[in-house]
């Protein structure tokens, strides 16, 4: 699923240069989430919350009252 919505979408669109991994001269759009996707169970996933989300290499939201992993 993510390297559906990553590496591969940039690939299909002929973009791979530019996008779908975190490289070097690429463009940096990623969030970081509370939990490590590829540890949860799937029926949990809808759980998974948004930390902070970086669009072009600049933070444009940070989740407001974050405690940090516990």
């Amino acid at each position: 699923m993510i390297k559906i919505f990553t590496v591969n979408a940039a690939r299909a669109n002929y973009i791979e240069g530019e996008v779908g991994t975190l490289e070097i001269n690429k463009k940096a759009d990623f969030i970081i989430l509370d939990k490590n996707l590829l540890e949860e169970d799937l029926i949990n996933l809808h759980k998974v919350k948004v930390i902070e989300t970086f669009f072009d290499g600049k933070s444009v939201y940070k989740r407001e009252n974050w405690n940090g992993w516990k």
